[in-house]
């Protein structure tokens, strides 16, 4: 089962397309948190958010809790986040993923 926000922005549909293409389920409860969130306790496979917008602040909690549930929490060009500050106003893409298995293959279908 796979979250995915493509709330904003019509590029992100069409990046986001693969994944979709791929999952027996698709969600989007609206709430990056929340569905990262699920991804940790399993109620997600992963969660993909292509749209470039969510900041540090927005993830930075969850990520935690991804990596401590044993889960993969990385941009969406496979890079981690060490080196950011939170007071930073960068924006990302993100991709979070239960395990290592569901993110090589989220990984091999970013477009």
């Amino acid at each position: 089962m796979l979250g995915v926000d493509v709330s904003r922005s019509h590029d992100s549909v069409g990046r986001s397309a693969p994944f979709m293409r791929k999952a027996k389920t698709v969600r989007s409860f609206g709430s990056a948190a929340l569905e990262i969130c699920y991804v940790a306790s399993g109620r997600l496979d992963a969660y993909v958010d292509l749209m470039g917008m969510l900041r540090t602040v927005d993830f930075a909690a969850v990520m935690l809790i991804v990596e401590e549930a044993g889960g993969i929490f990385v941009q969406s060009d496979g890079r981690g986040f060490s080196g950011y500050r939170l007071s930073e106003l960068n924006r990302f893409s993100v991709l979070a993923a239960a395990n290592e298995g569901i993110y090589r293959e989220l990984a091999s279908n970013i477009t």
